[in-house]
């Protein structure tokens, strides 16, 4: 295999690779959305964003 051919069949490779990747994000509703990413870290920023839902905490946090 000669150097050009390692050089093209790199960049056919390359656009292959391109082309996936901007099929599985137009497949996806939101591609970077991750499996548990909600936009909120823990309890704690969830209770900053939405407050206490609990009557006993005395409201909104």
């Amino acid at each position: 295999m000669s150097f050009g051919d390692l050089a093209r069949l790199r960049e056919e490779a390359s656009a292959e690779i391109e082309w996936l990747i901007a099929f599985l994000d137009c497949t996806e509703s939101d591609p970077d959305l991750e499996p548990d990413d909600f936009g909120i870290a823990d309890l704690d920023g969830l209770v900053e964003q939405v407050g206490s839902q609990d009557w006993r905490q005395g409201g909104i946090a």
